[in-house]
């Protein structure tokens, strides 16, 4: 059944889903140098309105990001009871089995597998899934999964994995031989708990670094400011020296 992964095009959905968080990451990273670039050039080349859009966005983005700090420490059991349902109403609306090639069917495949889980709460929750065949044969015999083979206990890692060892186990799931009754939203929590300091302490360190730069060109538009206004005072307004410290 897992190499039916390949017939039913995986590797090439896989392939555009790599492609499309690229494409994300690419226009991130473009956008942070844009937004950088603004500020190298306005600091070498004394260029006001750089300086401003540079410090403008710079401090909306660290709004942006204690307000989300602050709600989701403040309403994180809010957040909770709502995106729990989100999950499992994606499942139950999205989820195609092993073999799926959308997003969604990806997304929880590749959770079950690197986090050893099974649905959001077990697996009880797979069972809504309104778009997952789950009968199979075998044998001649029509059966009925209860498990995905993803929520086996797997070999290799995703998607690379190989055929599990108890081939019932999608049929007839237990603890040794799969991971039915682990929830993947309550070892995703864990595994963010277990580095939550490490990620805090990341968090902190660039909101430093964000406000240090906010303070910096405040600073540096402040001193531009008094150099012109000292330059002015002792020099002639003609026409083309008003032109040369318009800066």
């Amino acid at each position: 059944m897992l190499e039916a992964f390949r017939e039913n095009g995986y590797e090439v959905s896989l392939t555009d889903l790599y492609e499309a968080v690229s494409v994300i990451l690419i226009g991130l990273g473009s956008a942070i140098l844009t937004v950088g670039s603004l500020g190298c050039c306005g600091a070498c080349c004394k260029l006001k309105s750089f300086i401003i859009t540079y410090t403008v966005i710079v401090l909306a983005v660290t709004i942006a990001e204690i307000v989300c700090a602050v709600l989701l420490f403040t309403m994180r059991k809010e957040m909770e009871s709502t995106l729990q349902p989100m999950l499992q109403a994606s499942i139950r609306n999205s989820y195609t089995g092993d073999a799926g090639v959308d997003v969604t069917t990806l997304g929880f495949n590749f959770l079950f597998t690197e986090w050893d889980c099974c649905g959001v709460h077990n697996y009880t929750d797979l069972h809504l899934a309104t778009k997952w065949d789950r009968s199979v044969m075998l044998y001649g015999f029509q059966f009925t999964m209860a498990i995905p083979l993803m929520c086996c206990k797997l070999d290799g890692t995703f998607p690379n994995m190989v055929i599990p060892k108890d081939a019932l186990c999608a049929l007839y799931p237990h603890s040794s031989n799969s991971n039915y009754h682990k929830g993947c939203y309550a070892e995703v929590e864990k595994s963010i708990n277990k580095y939550q300091y490490i990620i805090i302490g990341s968090g902190i360190g660039v909101l430093v670094l964000e406000i240090g730069s906010i303070i910096a060109s405040i600073y540096l538009f402040k001193e531009l400011l008094f150099l012109k206004r000292k330059l002015l005072a002792v020099t002639p307004r003609t026409p083309r020296v008003w032109g040369v410290l318009n800066f």
